[in-house]
């Protein structure tokens, strides 16, 4: 127990110590990508650990680097002029301008299952369009709404096309609108602008047991150095 507590102590060290580094990124939107006031939103340059895990289909060239296709959380905060400042909050946690709270709102399970499909590129079997153009503008419409949705800053659209792909998921809407806590592979950026609060946005980010993973070669690595320190 006291091993097993030790390791969960440095897992959450290290995404606490990912978490905490601000990066400057532009936030734009691309023709063929979206429709309506929400996403996709391209959002970048980001780092290769900022991109690891998506698809092709879920990234887009953004000035000299590559940027990660994303979706707002909430209603009442906005994308301003660029730069923007994007923290990722492994945990995902959104913070202000929520619509139903502004204290700190996890993301749900149906939102983080939606985006970890999104981004690796197999939400298609859910009926969403990579394909630019208008195909790709009414789902990403549809996702974003089911997004906002699950967060609770709109009623929900009975008739969204993922409405009934949840259902099905999680066994009732109820239990699709439950916390995440890392069960999929989604976290949030938090973003501000000059130091306020602007729109917290999705990220992919590793689930628990991918990182235990990478931090087992890690510390396979430590042990190896420390073999050859001592022989």
């Amino acid at each position: 127990m006291k091993s097993t507590l030790q390791t969960a102590t440095l897992l959450a060290a290290l995404l606490a110590g990912g978490s905490a580094m601000a990066l400057d990124v532009a936030i734009v939107r691309n023709a063929g990508y979206y429709s309506g006031s929400g996403g996709e939103f391209t959002l970048g340059p980001v780092p290769a650990s900022w991109s690891y895990g998506y698809d092709s289909v879920a990234t887009h060239t953004i000035g000299r680097g590559t940027g990660i296709q994303t979706f707002c959380l909430e209603k009442d905060e906005f994308v301003q002029a660029n730069p923007h400042q994007a923290v990722v909050n492994a945990a995902g946690v959104a913070y202000g301008g929520g619509v139903n709270t502004d204290s700190g709102d996890a993301i749900s399970k149906g939102t983080a299952w939606l985006y970890e499909k999104f981004s690796g590129g197999t939400l298609d079997d859910l009926g969403y369009d990579y394909t630019p153009g208008a195909g790709r503008e009414t789902t990403a419409a549809a996702l974003q709404n089911m997004i906002w949705a699950l967060e609770d800053e709109q009623s929900v659209d009975l008739g969204n096309m993922f409405y009934d792909d949840l259902v099905t998921k999680f066994g009732s809407y109820a239990a699709a609108k439950a916390d995440n806590l890392g069960e999929f592979s989604a976290g949030v950026l938090n973003i501000t602008k000059d130091g306020e609060p602007a729109q917290d946005m999705l990220i992919r980010v590793p689930d628990a047991g991918s990182t235990l993973g990478l931090l087992g070669l890690g510390l396979a690595g430590v042990a190896a150095a420390r073999r050859r320190k001592t022989a």
